[in-house]
């Protein structure tokens, strides 16, 4: 997996020499108990990523765009297990036996993914091939119902093990930042989306993965937004908080057998320059029109696969019509949209928040919602945070988690953005 890994990506291939060679001079030296941390933040997808190109790691079929969610957030802690041995003519043994990966999630043991497995010895492979690591990693939402914790979880490892190896030591800005989006693209496709690094507030809160005129590459980079864009409000409905039956793994393979995925992929380079021109003019109601297009499209695509993918249940579609229904009425600048599950995402501009309120009142008085939560937290440009000051330290010791994402009632989300309104 590793050779093919470097095959595709020969910059990797260079930058995993470059830590050879600084095993090699003595100045990168590892040994059970160190430790590196990072945060990472989860994202949103206003143009989806969905569908991979055959015999090519990670490389998706469409360029996408999200929205990052910077509240969002996995916390991740990776320990070193076992220790480096000398080199066998400048070169990592490999004979020797390997210690064992293993991992913990939100404070419980669990085994190891094989993928992940095969993940991190990927990224140690070359250098560090007699080491095995430790994953401890807290998310301060829920796991795998359609808000990107595959994203914020695969970004926060990569950061993690960034710090571990203090590769500020050995790469320059642009190649850090390589390092750390290939690597969290070939974890995770939407985690090079979370990858960004930011150390101020001085970002984009926009991030693209754009697939490069060759189609067997691609980049990630912010994105430029209007100051009319700068203050959006992102929320996200959460009427199943259960893991999704079908992950978006196999959802992936599955969307090349519908036949309206041929249709919707005609649509995306012009698309996705449509939107990148919506966020530079601040044209709120375009980004609006080509989000929820982007949307429907891509669960057309799931519900017409050999074996269909509804995410957007009963529930989920009426929630979204009551949504769309006080939208209209009132003229509010706010869109929705959803991810490969059943909860969807509503994004909004601040003088939208009355609306927003009525949206809620309007789910509250029905039945049907009566076990929803919403989560709220800042959209920002707060990307991964790499050490101890990216608070993964503490929070994976104490399970404390900073207090920056709220977790409401239907009637609490109501009176939240109602007060906000009026503040």
């Amino acid at each position: 997996m590793s050779e093919m890994i470097f095959e595709q990506n020969p910059e990797l291939r260079v930058l995993s020499e470059k830590l050879l060679q600084a095993r090699i001079r003595g100045e990168l030296l590892l040994q059970s108990g160190d430790v590196g941390w990072a945060s990472a933040p989860s994202n949103i997808a206003l143009l989806k990523y969905w569908g991979k190109k055959s015999g090519l790691k990670q490389i998706p079929v469409n360029s996408s765009l999200s929205l990052t969610l910077g509240a969002f957030r996995a916390f991740t802690q990776i320990s070193v297990v076992g220790r480096f041995f000398p080199l066998n003519e400048g070169r990592v043994n490999v004979l020797l036996e390997r210690p064992h990966f293993s991992l913990e999630l939100n404070q419980n043991a669990a085994p190891m993914p094989a993928k992940m497995e095969i993940f991190l010895k990927s990224i140690l492979h070359g250098f560090a091939d007699d080491i095995a690591l430790r994953v401890e990693s807290v998310n301060n939402f829920p796991t795998a119902c359609g808000v990107a914790s595959s994203a914020a979880g695969y970004a926060a490892i990569v950061g993690a093990i960034a710090d571990l190896l203090n590769l500020q030591r050995f790469f320059n800005a642009c190649e850090m930042q390589t390092w750390l989006c290939e690597w969290s693209r070939l974890g995770s496709g939407s985690a090079t989306r979370s990858a960004i690094s930011q150390s101020d507030s001085k970002g984009s809160q926009f991030v693209a993965w754009e697939l490069l005129d060759n189609g067997v590459s691609s980049s990630t980079q912010e994105l430029p937004v209007h100051n009319n864009l700068s203050q959006l409000c992102h929320c996200v409905l959460v009427l199943d908080a259960g893991e999704k039956s079908v992950g978006s793994s196999e959802g992936h393979t599955l969307a090349q057998t519908s036949l309206f995925q041929e249709l919707r992929l005609a649509q995306y380079p012009a698309r996705f320059l449509r939107t990148r021109e919506a966020l530079l003019k601040g044209d709120f109601q375009s980004l609006q029109e080509l989000t929820e297009i982007d949307a429907f499209e891509m669960h057309a695509v799931m519900a017409t696969g050999s074996c269909p993918l509804n995410y957007m249940n009963r529930d989920t579609a009426s929630a979204i019509s009551k949504f769309v229904e006080i939208r209209n009425k009132v003229s509010a600048k706010m869109l929705w949209t959803l991810d490969a599950g059943a909860n969807p995402h509503f994004v909004f501009m601040p003088e939208a928040s009355v609306a927003m309120s009525q949206f809620f009142q309007l789910l509250n008085s029905d039945s049907r919602f009566s076990g929803a939560k919403v989560l709220s937290g800042e959209t920002s440009s707060k990307g991964l945070h790499l050490g101890e000051k990216s608070g993964a330290k503490s929070v994976v010791a104490s399970s404390k988690l900073p207090d920056v994402l709220k977790e409401m009632s239907l009637l609490q989300a109501a009176q939240f953005f109602l007060k906000g309104s009026k503040e």
